[in-house]
């Protein structure tokens, strides 16, 4: 019992491991914006909503199968004009755009947690202010419910923790390690009010399961690709409390 809880953590820890590298590059980025010169430093922070659709072509030898999730929800964030961290709840639905359908399996509705931390460079062009972005973005997996082609609901609940077979949790499956680039833009308002928009296109790392279906692949020589590509809109109001 003791080696099966291992070997189930090794697997859920293997896909933060692997990244590493790009998270180490990508944090020493952001942080090295703060030192910066020929820029004014200002905090701020604002509160908006998130939109965004999680596009991922799967294909096992010959066999494709292509899935979308388009999500919504609320995100907050904290900027240090070099450095853009927040926090966003989203709610998506995620189903498979290849025929036939399954029909007892048709669509998985996911709520997330997400963390992300940018770099950012600000660039004044007279009232509005441009920045590019680079960084990581980690959705947290809470809470699922699989439902038919009719819309009921198949099965219980997906939980943290909870089976979604082959000896995998359904955060092995629907937790979300992502690189993100985007360009952001500020609006000023009166009394250092301002709207904030931003366009960001995120490359989302394998999960655990799309990591071992790759790792067996390479075992059998036979072709496996996962791409996962995520396009997302922010619309934020913020405010500017120390310049």
């Amino acid at each position: 019992m003791v080696a099966a809880e291992n070997c189930v953590y090794e697997r859920g820890d293997k896909m933060i491991k692997k990244q590493y590298p790009f998270i180490l590059a990508v944090l020493l980025f952001s942080c090295g914006f703060v030192f910066s010169q020929e820029q004014t430093f200002s905090m701020s922070a604002g509160v908006g909503g998130v939109f965004s659709s999680v596009f991922d072509i799967e294909k096992v030898h010959t066999a494709v199968e292509p899935y979308v999730m388009p999500a919504a929800g609320i995100n907050i964030f904290f900027d240090a004009t070099y450095v853009e961290a927040g926090i966003d709840v989203q709610y998506g639905s995620r189903y498979s755009l290849a025929y036939p359908v399954d029909p007892a399996n048709s669509a998985t509705a996911l709520t997330h947690l997400g963390f992300s931390l940018y770099g950012k460079y600000p660039f004044p062009l007279s009232r509005i202010t441009l920045y590019p972005l680079l960084g990581v973005d980690f959705r947290l997996f809470l809470s699922g419910q699989v439902y038919d082609a009719d819309g009921n609901k198949f099965g219980g609940k997906l939980e943290r923790g909870g089976s979604v077979g082959g000896g995998y949790t359904a955060e092995d499956q629907f937790d979300m390690l992502s690189l993100g680039v985007g360009l952001g833009l500020d609006f000023p308002l009166p009394k250092h009010f301002f709207i904030r928009s931003e366009f960001i296109v995120k490359y989302t790392f394998d999960s655990t399961v799309a990591g071992d279906k790759r790792d067996t692949a390479k075992k059998y020589d036979f072709d496996y690709v996962d791409v996962v590509l995520e396009p997302c809109i922010k619309i934020m109001f913020g405010y500017r409390f120390y310049r």
